[in-house]
């Protein structure tokens, strides 16, 4: 694994960044592409919990937690995905603080194009790459995120 600018002692976090903002390029673009507006790379993964989840009480905090975002940062984009009709705070009758968060029929229909661009970036992301080395991957990233207190 090399990287121009550190050949001598290549730095994990900083190559799994370089990744990760490639692979949010590719999925930004390909939303662009498809003319869906207002919605960000978060807000579609935001957007893809709550639908894989239809049927269960989802909460800011269970964002939080998914996202391993903080409640600021949860709470601003939250209220920004409700102003332009992509989710709905649905009062729970057992609290009346609580919140539950449910996509709109916009999400869910925007939820189907994300998930056949996600899949197509996928399928890009591993060209190449065996099952083994993905199952890996994946089982380091895990350590990796356990190591950092996840």
């Amino acid at each position: 694994m090399q990287n121009k600018n550190h050949t001598e002692n290549p730095h994990i976090g900083f190559e799994l960044r370089r990744a990760a903002n490639l692979i949010r390029r590719e999925i930004d673009n390909a939303m662009s592409g498809r003319k869906i507006e207002k919605l960000t790379g978060m807000q579609g993964r935001v957007i893809g919990f709550l639908c894989h989840n239809l049927g269960k009480e989802i909460f800011q905090r269970d964002i939080e937690t998914e996202f391993s975002i903080r409640r600021s940062t949860a709470t601003a984009m939250l209220q920004t995905m409700e102003k332009h009709g992509l989710i709905e705070r649905q009062p729970v009758e057992y609290d009346a603080r609580l919140k539950r968060i449910a996509p709109t029929p916009v999400a869910l229909e925007r939820h189907k194009i994300f998930e056949y661009e996600i899949n197509r970036v996928e399928a890009s992301v591993l060209n190449g790459i065996t099952k083994d080395e993905a199952d890996t991957l994946l089982k380091i990233l895990e350590k990796i995120r356990n190591n950092l207190g996840e």
